[in-house]
């Protein structure tokens, strides 16, 4: 079985950022402006969703360090010109990302 990693977990990360960039864009410039930025966010949608589940799943096995590894990198590839937005975005991917480690607990065999 392949294994799948925080490098493909950042490629999926990477095409949701894209996605909100580009729908922050369209919402403050309007849909001429953002239109690049659209087909771009579009374009990488699906290879960074392709191995969805097996991310999520291997996700579910992610050290401390990992988990704190993929929130550092939130912050510095996301960035947003409504900084609140941005904040909203990156606590809620942060949260996200902390419950793959709840989610994990269930998902071990019980000992």
């Amino acid at each position: 079985m392949e294994q799948y990693g925080i490098e493909e977990t950042k490629e999926g990360l990477v095409a949701g950022l894209k996605f909100g960039e580009a729908m922050e864009m369209l919402v403050s410039k309007g849909p001429m402006l953002a239109m690049p930025k659209m087909i771009e966010a579009a374009a990488s949608l699906p290879a960074a969703m392709s191995n969805g589940s097996m991310i999520l799943k291997e996700a579910l096995d992610y050290s401390d360090e990992e988990r704190a590894e993929l929130k550092e990198f939130v912050k510095q590839k996301f960035d947003l010109e409504n900084d609140k937005a941005e904040a909203y975005v990156e606590k809620g991917l942060s949260l996200a990302i902390s419950l793959t480690e709840v989610c994990g607990l269930f998902s071990k065999p019980q000992s």
